[in-house]
């Protein structure tokens, strides 16, 4: 799947992914991590062919992929050594982690974020200085992953409110009876356990004058852009980051407008 021949690495996917439905292979850790880099593949056709075989896998085995996000932020950034060389820059991850959301249901992916803050933003947070300077890139990758889940939640609202019409008017209630009990779940967790990790993320990393600070503001902001009055009361004993923050998104959405 790293050979450097794109016709090798698309075969290679198509292979390992009919074994694995039909049960010949288990979906470990290192085979999940390598079917969500093919899927950012500079080869169209192996990118295609991976993002189809990871979602037909990952529709039997949603539980165990949503344990493997922390795994793949973690081998991106040096833990497997080949995938590493190959996905190691900020730009060429950031499409590994889109497909492997993409393949993930609202609420495994909820699990994934959950995840994230837990395994990884928590430890950060508790971390000597020393070995907090060491872990921008997963902690930059673990906030990308947050912020992706934030938008994703907040289209998924603005749809449920725009789909008035359905087949099954039934089934559309329920589906959105589900989904907003699973949002409120997830908004929960948001504003409990991330926001404030977040914080005190924050405050370490702006007096290390560590880069990655910047990717924790960027995740208040889209937290405050989704929820909005719930955050700001999160934010109310830092009302100058509350201000920065609001100042952002309102320079954000001008500069959208124009």
């Amino acid at each position: 799947m790293l050979d450097p021949a794109a016709a090798v690495r698309r075969a290679a996917v198509v292979a390992l992914a009919r074994l694995v439905g039909r049960d010949y292979l288990k979906l470990r850790p290192e085979l999940c991590h390598r079917l969500a880099c093919c899927a950012a593949d500079a080869d169209g056709a192996v990118a295609a062919a991976a993002a189809h075989a990871l979602k037909e896998v990952v529709d039997d085995n949603q539980g165990r992929v949503a344990r493997h996000v922390v795994g793949l932020v973690v081998a991106l950034n040096g833990g497997d050594a080949a995938l590493a060389a190959r996905y190691g820059d900020a730009e060429r991850r950031g499409p590994v982690y889109a497909a492997a959301l993409a393949a993930l249901s609202p609420e495994r992916r909820g699990e994934a974020t959950a995840r994230l803050a837990k395994d990884v933003l928590g430890p950060a947070a508790d971390a000597p200085d020393a070995a907090l300077a060491k872990m921008d890139g997963r902690l930059a990758d673990a906030l990308r992953i947050l912020r992706a889940d934030l938008r994703l939640r907040k289209g998924a609202r603005a749809k449920d409110r725009a789909d008035d019409d359905a087949d099954d008017p039934a089934a559309a209630a329920l589906d959105k009876a589900r989904g907003r009990l699973l949002g409120r779940a997830s908004k929960k967790h948001l504003l409990e356990q991330v926001l404030p990790t977040l914080l005190a993320l924050r405050h370490r990393l702006r007096a290390l004058r560590l880069g990655v600070a910047a990717d924790v503001e960027a995740t208040l902001a889209e937290a405050l852009r989704a929820h909005g009055a719930a955050v700001d009361a999160v934010l109310a004993n830092d009302p100058m980051l509350a201000r920065e923050l609001r100042y952002d998104l309102k320079r954000a959405r001008t500069a959208q407008a124009c």
